[in-house]
């Protein structure tokens, strides 16, 4: 079993929703984030990685991994403000709705999250998860 938290950075605000099932028979919880997170578009990243070429050519592994890293053309972290304590041997999978993508134009850069149950109160976050 799950249990939500809010992180100590957001302990205070009183803005921070703690998921929730929104339906009797909801497959999982629904997450809200914590705070407005710009999202730039897939393009705006492959324009100015493009940008810094003159032709279209392929590129290996390495080129993009080393001008995503230039441009700091990277997904973008977006914060819930809350923690989840977990059962040993267990983890939360973190899944975007099969409606997101065609009603927000949103996805996971990763397809799905996995947090480990010793991820809470992890040292440098509190264990905070992001999408």
């Amino acid at each position: 079993m799950a249990r939500f938290e809010v992180v100590k950075r957001f302990k205070d605000s009183g803005d921070i929703r703690l998921p929730e099932r929104k339906t009797a028979h909801s497959a999982g919880y629904d997450f809200q984030v914590a705070e407005d997170t710009i999202i730039q578009p897939y393009r705006y990243h492959m324009d100015n990685i493009l940008s810094t070429n003159s032709a279209y050519r392929p590129y290996t592994l390495e080129e993009m991994a080393a001008l995503t890293k230039e441009l700091n053309a990277k997904p973008r972290l977006v914060p819930t403000g809350v923690k989840c304590k977990l059962e040993k041997d267990t983890y939360l999978e973190l899944s975007v709705r099969s409606s997101t993508p065609l009603k927000d134009w949103l996805i996971m850069a990763n397809g799905v999250g996995i947090i480990d149950a010793d991820y809470y109160g992890n040292k440098s976050n509190d264990g905070e998860i992001f999408f």
